[in-house]
């Protein structure tokens, strides 16, 4: 401990990431628990959905992670948690950069689908519709992501979807979270929501012509 205070045992993780969180606390001269905690998020979104932990039959986690930094303003907390998020935000560059590689494909693909539809509808005329079942839609590649800033519902149930391993939620002011909810809704269901997504429980989001659920 640290004049009375218990500090975060970064002693929890491998030491290469022990020596960044030490080198990073000393660069930005702010306390190492704001680096520490931070990565601990992006290490139960890096597990996300594919483990789980068997407390006991029947009981099972796995490592959903909620965490808040309070401290005075000025104390740091913003470089700390934007150098140890870096990491995700590079992984979703990435992802990025490989999502408009494959959209190039996908719309070189959807032009030769539409001339080969275009061939079979004028040789179906011909033989009287007696054709092969017609050439199939090429399939359109879907964005991941690992990381997010948006707090509404709308977008994180279409996020989720897409990301069923599970996203890490980032806000930088812990009061943006909470102002954000129930936006569009009854007072208290985003709470209700955030709180069962934390219990792992599923939750079905009905919207017009949609129904999606979520864990």
């Amino acid at each position: 401990s640290v004049n009375g205070e218990i500090e975060f045992p970064i002693e929890i993780f491998p030491k290469v990431i022990i020596d960044f969180i030490e080198e990073v606390a000393l660069s930005i001269q702010c306390p190492k628990d704001f680096i520490a905690m931070a990565l601990l998020v992006c290490a139960g979104t890096a597990i996300g959905a594919s483990k789980e932990l068997e407390v006991k039959e029947g009981w099972r986690e796995s490592p959903r992670i909620y965490c808040a930094i309070v401290a005075e303003p000025g104390s740091k907390k913003t470089p700390a948690l934007n150098k140890a998020l870096s990491v995700m935000y590079e992984i979703q560059e990435e992802m990025l950069n490989k999502y408009n590689e494959e959209m190039e494909v996908y719309k070189n693909e959807e032009m030769l689908h539409e001339v080969e539809i275009e061939s079979w509808r004028k040789q179906a005329k011909k033989t009287e519709g007696k054709l092969a079942i017609p050439p199939q839609q090429p399939k359109q590649p879907v964005a991941k992501q690992v990381i997010t800033s948006d707090a509404t519902w709308e977008a994180l149930t279409d996020l989720m979807e897409n990301n069923p391993k599970g996203i890490l939620f980032h806000k930088d002011e812990l009061s943006g979270w909470v102002k954000g909810m129930d936006q569009y809704r009854a007072k208290g269901a985003d709470r209700q929501n955030w709180l069962s997504v934390w219990s792992g429980e599923n939750i079905t989001v009905n919207r017009k012509g949609k129904r999606t659920n979520i864990t």
